[in-house]
Order: structure tokens, then C-alpha cells, then sequence
């Protein structure tokens, strides 16, 4: 499963697939197969409150955001992963409702 968002780190951008935090992963997975009958609903809900546990507002998670050109009174502005994937959030609960009800990864080509 990939699905990517930013991270500032160590002074740069990156990429950073949300799916290879261990923990995170590893509770969806275990959630979602508990459940014999899965609705869109309850994945949107397990994964929102999976998602604000490990990502809300905890600084090695952030990415920062200013303005361009750079200029001296403009303030960065964090944004955490758990930010980011609401921005897209209908989209992210379809991919992991896809993946985990229909076995659909179109990244992984499967």
C-alpha cells in the first residue's frame, strides 16, 4: 500500500508513505480483518481515529508550509500528516476500502 505525503526533515522536503509507519499499518490491518463485514463507513472512521493517534500534531510528522518567495514576515506554517490526509480524505478511505474489500492496490499493480 502506498500513499504519500510530505515531511520536513533535517531541512528538506521528502516524501513519505504513511503505510510504512509499522504501527499504524499494523492497526489498520488488524481492525479491519477483525471485522467480517466491512462498510465504508466503519473503515472511514477506524482509519480517522487510527490516523489521529499516530500522526495529529506530533512534531516529527510535520511539514512546513510558507510563503514564495521566502520574505521575513511570513510564518511557516505546520502541517501534519494527519493534515495532509484530510485534505484528500474521501480519496484515502476509498484506496484502504478498496484494498482491503475488493483486494484492488493499483500502485502495487495487483
Amino acid at each position: 500500500m502506498i500513499w504519500k505525503v510530505m515531511l520536513y526533515d533535517n531541512g528538506r522536503a521528502r516524501a513519505y508513505n504513511v503505510f510504512n509507519n509499522i504501527s499504524f499499518n499494523k492497526a489498520i490491518q488488524e481492525e479491519i480483518m477483525s471485522v467480517p463485514e466491512l462498510t465504508f463507513e466503519f473503515i472511514e472512521q477506524r482509519v480517522k481515529e487510527l490516523a489521529q493517534w499516530q500522526f495529529w500534531s506530533r512534531c516529527e510528522y510535520e511539514f512546513l508550509v510558507t510563503g514564495w518567495p521566502p520574505s521575513a514576515h511570513d510564518k511557516p506554517y505546520k502541517l501534519d500528516v494527519y493534515e495532509q490526509l484530510r485534505m484528500n480524505w474521501d480519496q484515502f478511505i476509498s484506496y484502504v476500502y478498496n484494498i482491503y474489500c475488493f483486494g484492488e492496490d493499483e500502485d502495487n499493480g495487483t
